[in-house]
């Protein structure tokens, strides 16, 4: 189930990273719309993501993973929180006015 969950949140990720890159997306016919569905649920589909993992990115789907295992080492897995807290934050402490993000820039 938690892998289940986390490919609908992966699903939803890429859907709404599609629409931020193309606003006019969300404003067009929903033709456009329906066609980046499709792209994001073919992606997540087993033949999507066989093509993902022939192409050397790590699939999502562990039994894809499982099937290219000597391809894609096992590795220790982490998320934002675990490692640098909420993305409040983060934005905080590598965002703001002086933040990280500025003295790398220095």
């Amino acid at each position: 189930m938690a892998d289940q969950n986390l490919s609908e949140q992966a699903r939803e990720a890429v859907l709404q990273a599609i629409l931020k890159a193309a606003p006019k997306v969300i404003n067009s016919p929903a033709g456009v719309r329906d066609l980046a569905e499709a792209y994001v649920k073919f992606m997540f589909s087993d033949e999507g993501q066989e093509i993902v993992a022939k192409r050397f990115n790590r699939p999502i789907n562990p039994e894809i993973l499982k099937k290219h295992a000597d391809q894609y080492p096992a590795v220790k897995q982490f998320t934002l929180k675990d490692v640098f807290g909420d993305w409040d934050a983060v934005m905080k402490k590598h965002f703001e006015n002086d933040g990280v993000f500025d003295q790398i820039l220095k």
